[in-house]
């Protein structure tokens, strides 16, 4: 057996990953690897990748739902720093991990080599996985006859404008599984946007404050930089979103610095305004 320590990428150790196997695999990079873990998975016969992205030097360690004889394998264990259960929370991209594994020899016809079987993950430091822009994927569906009069008020609030703009809100919110961080966002329909959060994670999502504005872009923009000042004074950094970019939306922040932040963000906003509307 042995621990390996990196950043996780495309995690797939809750749900398995049936896009190559039917049955399922339980998988993980674990990218970032620095000069003492890639001398450690090299020692033991892994392959260290390297695809020019966000992951650097990387290893994947998996394990499948089903072995060679059609018996169930055991689910890799997932514990926290301080080792509690966290086997039902979604583990982001940028998650700093220790991976417990075993590397085993294989040979198939003429080919051979070594793969990691996972064991467990123990995750450090996580970084919420962020489901925002899954949605990107589909086009909108015109309405029609069957939808109730609920569905229908729903579409009406994510859809709603004015002139000037997209009307919406600004939001800050929280989660148990997002300890110690916070995601600021806007959203033209604020109950769709918790509902759509709430399948992507086991609690429910609490609003902590939110702002109504027609300027949705420039305010959230204001917010997120009110936020990074006081994250940068504090020497803390952004991290890595599940779509393998920097991330501009989340805070590692507790509640009640983001209630703060939050209030004092939008009264600045409010002041600037108001100045510009009196000419001042």
């Amino acid at each position: 057996m042995s621990i390996i320590q990196g950043k996780a990428y495309w995690a797939s150790i809750i749900t398995p990953n049936t896009t190559f196997d039917t049955d399922g695999i339980w998988s993980i990079d674990v990218g970032n690897l620095n000069k003492k873990n890639k001398k450690r998975a090299e020692e033991n016969g892994l392959i260290v990748k390297n695809r020019g992205d966000d992951r650097g030097d990387f290893v994947t360690i998996k394990r499948r739902v089903k072995r060679a004889d059609d018996t169930a394998s055991i689910p890799p264990k997932i514990i926290d720093a301080q080792k509690n259960d966290m086997s039902t929370t979604r583990v982001g991209n940028g998650s700093l991990v220790n991976v417990l594994y075993y590397a085993w020899e294989w040979e198939f016809k003429e080919h051979k080599g070594v793969s990691a079987d996972l064991h467990a993950v123990q995750v450090i430091n996580l970084v919420p996985y962020n489901c925002d822009n899954e949605d990107e994927a589909f086009e909108v569906v015109p309405e029609d006859k069957t939808k109730t009069k609920k569905e229908k008020e729903m579409t009406e609030e994510n859809s709603f404008k004015i002139k000037r703009g997209e009307f919406g809100y600004i939001y800050c919110i929280t989660n148990e599984s997002w300890k110690d961080w916070v995601k600021i966002g806007m959203t033209t329909g604020l109950k769709s946007r918790i509902a759509g959060f709430n399948l992507c994670n086991p609690t429910e999502c609490k609003v902590i404050d939110y702002h109504i504005t027609d300027k949705l872009h420039f305010n959230e923009h204001e917010v997120h930089k009110h936020f990074n000042k006081f994250i940068k004074k504090k020497k803390r950094k952004e991290k890595v979103s599940s779509t393998n970019t920097t991330s501009l939306e989340w805070h590692n922040v507790s509640v009640a610095e983001a209630k703060e932040l939050f209030t004092s963000a939008i009264q600045i906003i409010k002041a600037t305004h108001l100045k510009e509307q009196l000419g001042e």
